[in-house]
Formats: C-alpha cells, sequence, structure tokens
C-alpha cells in the first residue's frame, strides 16, 4: 500500500475518494497524466472522467479493471 500512497502523491490533482479507481488502471501513468489535464480543465472526479475515457473509446472496462483500449 506504501508504494501506491506514493504513486498516489505525485499526483495531487485527483481527489482521495477517487484513488482505488485510479489504481485499478493499466498503464497508470497515461491514463493519470489524462485525468490530471481534464481535472484542471474543470471535470470534477476522476470515476468521472474514467467513464468520459470509455465512452470515448480509450479505455476498457473488465470486471472491476480498467484498460487502455488495444492500439493506445
Amino acid at each position: 500500500m506504501k508504494d501506491y500512497l506514493s504513486f498516489y502523491a505525485s499526483y495531487p490533482c485527483l481527489e482521495a475518494q477517487s484513488i482505488l479507481d485510479v489504481l485499478r488502471v493499466a498503464r497508470r501513468g497515461l491514463v493519470l497524466e489524462e485525468i490530471c489535464d481534464r481535472v484542471e480543465q474543470g471535470q470534477r472526479t476522476a470515476r468521472n472522467i474514467l467513464e468520459k475515457l470509455i465512452e470515448e473509446g480509450k479505455v476498457s472496462k473488465s470486471g472491476e479493471f480498467y484498460y487502455f483500449a488495444e492500439g493506445d
């Protein structure tokens, strides 16, 4: 858990309640950069942004895990 917390700490733009969603994302660094960009543009939570990325076809969800879509 310590590794997750130190990893999360490098992305202070995310809300604490969103950490579990974010930690389920494959290739986390790339997803987090996009999430942080969108947070700065005024979107609310990492969960909402992940749902938007799924709608855009950039991220897919399988069970409780999120993955970059094929080709990214």
